[in-house]
């Protein structure tokens, strides 16, 4: 009969250390564990209670409301009684097929949806656009949401960026998103002389060869005469329908206009995105951080320059020596008409010159 040799005070101190590693990294992982699943409770808490604790006013279905204190409030004098829509249930036939926001034909034609949020959301260029569609690509999960390449063309490109349309949903689906009380209909829209601005220094200004592909074709007098001036550039632009410059009012059929419920500035671009996304119950996971050098900052607080805004033009600061006559102003004004009789836009005309004689819009 053989017997093994007692263990050695070595190998006894080996197993005992062994031992106490393993109980060390099985009580961090269930420690780290533990953490982010309290940090994920705790924003799914603060999404609750940002959509919970929202104002009875932003639940209704028509409210077009400005949040900037010097802007006039339209919630109950600038909307005509008959254009106010308030459906208890889904209508069935509003959207049909060949109607442009069900079009996949321009990249922002249809509304983005975020469909967890219950967000029907409206994109028009020079209004914020490329910053809104890094939003919803980070909202929709991806790791690369704040990329801006040209490859891909990201955010930009419906076929490359990842968001679903509203044209991606039959056309029942599609009418709940669009008539139900319980969906928020949004767009951000901005003042008609600085987005024109915005626009000519940063397309006509700034990239001839875009004016080139949309505009002019073959005519380099074309080009030139979009970067000459503001008023050569409104001459090329009168003959050029383009969603950088046309009129906000034609961003949607006349039918859906009544069924937007909520109208944000982009006079008060960082305040009112953050209405809207407390509205929804975003705000603390997507909205209130992770923006500018660093993520320190939130949404719409970074600079010209920044992330998402590196096409941004700072046009208001610009307004007068670009507009520099009244009679051009004058022509500006006709031709965003539609823009300022819109109840729902529901545009404050301010004139920068005294002898301006477009008394009639407002």
């Amino acid at each position: 009969m053989s017997l093994s040799p007692p263990a050695s005070p070595r190998s006894s101190h080996s197993s005992l250390w062994k031992s106490f590693l393993v109980a060390i990294i099985v009580l961090l992982t269930i420690v780290v564990v533990s953490v982010y699943t309290n940090y994920q409770g705790l924003l799914l808490l603060a999404d609750s209670l940002e959509a919970d604790e929202r104002p009875q006013d932003y639940i209704e279905v028509v409210q077009n409301v400005h949040f900037d204190d010097n802007l006039q409030d339209t919630t109950n004098s600038s909307i005509p009684d008959d254009r106010i829509v308030n459906p208890a249930e889904p209508i069935k036939n509003l959207v049909e097929y060949g109607d442009f926001i069900y079009e996949n034909d321009d990249w922002d034609a249809a509304p983005i949806i975020i469909e967890r949020y219950k967000l029907a959301f409206f994109t028009i260029p020079k209004v914020g656009c490329t910053t809104w569609k890094q939003l919803f690509r980070r909202m929709m999960g991806y790791s690369n949401w704040a990329t801006e390449e040209y490859v891909n063309m990201l955010p930009w490109n419906p076929q490359t960026n990842g968001l679903k349309y509203l044209y991606d949903f039959p056309l029942e689906k599609a009418n709940e998103i669009m008539t139900s009380p319980e969906w928020t209909r949004a767009i951000f829209v901005r003042d008609p002389k600085e987005r024109l601005v915005s626009a000519y220094l940063d397309k006509g200004v700034g990239n001839p060869n875009y004016m080139r592909e949309k505009c002019c074709g073959k005519s380099e007098d074309c080009v030139r005469d979009a970067s000459r001036s503001l008023e050569s550039f409104l001459r090329v632009a009168m003959k050029c329908d383009n969603a950088h410059w046309s009129p906000q009012a034609k961003r949607i059929d006349d039918k859906y206009w009544s069924y937007i419920n909520f109208v944000g500035r982009m006079e008060n671009l960082a305040d009112d995105a953050k209405r809207l996304l407390r509205q929804i119950g975003a705000w603390q996971r997507y909205g209130a951080s992770g923006w500018g050098k660093g993520g320190k900052n939130s949404i719409f607080q970074t600079k010209a320059g920044g992330v998402g805004r590196y096409h941004a033009t700072n046009a208001h600061d610009k307004l007068k020596e670009t507009i520099s006559s009244a009679e051009l102003e004058e022509a500006i004004e006709m031709y965003y008409a539609e823009d300022y009789l819109n109840p729902v836009l529901n545009f404050t005309n301010y004139h920068l010159y005294n002898g301006n004689k477009n008394q009639g819009i407002r």
